[in-house]
């Protein structure tokens, strides 16, 4: 998406640091996926994109440094959320938007079973799930 000029990776200029991760989840753990388990050519596939994956850099900003970011996140921008889980980057993905000048996600919840927005700041919901490591920003190009 980046290379096409549909999104724009916003996550280093605001303080973003090294994200290095092995990016390996799906290829170890193919079996969960019908799809792999029955085509070894798309599990070979899968392997090369996270090849590619690895050898990218990106970065993201910390959880304890979100409150420093926020006045810089706009209504509408993709927050990706990294997470500490081997070989896998990122767990979770939303849309930010503003509520009373609070930073919150809108986002598709597994324990709400719904789309809902964060009771609380972006920077509360991530702090509050330990295995969240911090967030990746996107924006749409206009």
């Amino acid at each position: 998406m980046v290379k096409e000029g549909i999104l724009y990776d916003k996550t280093y200029e605001n303080k973003g640091e090294v994200f290095k991760k092995d990016i390996h989840f799906i290829s170890r753990n193919y079996k969960l996926y019908p799809a792999l388990k029955q085509d070894p050519a798309l599990l070979e596939q899968i392997k090369e994109i996270e090849a590619e994956i690895n050898n990218r850099i990106y970065y993201y900003i910390p959880k304890e440094k979100i409150g420093e970011i926020t006045p810089q996140i706009q209504d509408g921008d993709i927050i990706l959320i990294t997470t500490g889980q081997e070989g896998l980057d990122t767990a979770h993905l939303g849309f930010a938007v503003r509520e009373k000048h609070t930073l919150k996600l809108l986002h598709a919840s597994s324990t709400g079973k719904k789309v809902m927005i964060t009771s609380g700041s972006l920077e509360d919901y991530i702090r509050q799930i330990p295995s969240f490591t911090g967030i990746m920003i996107g924006r749409i190009v206009n």
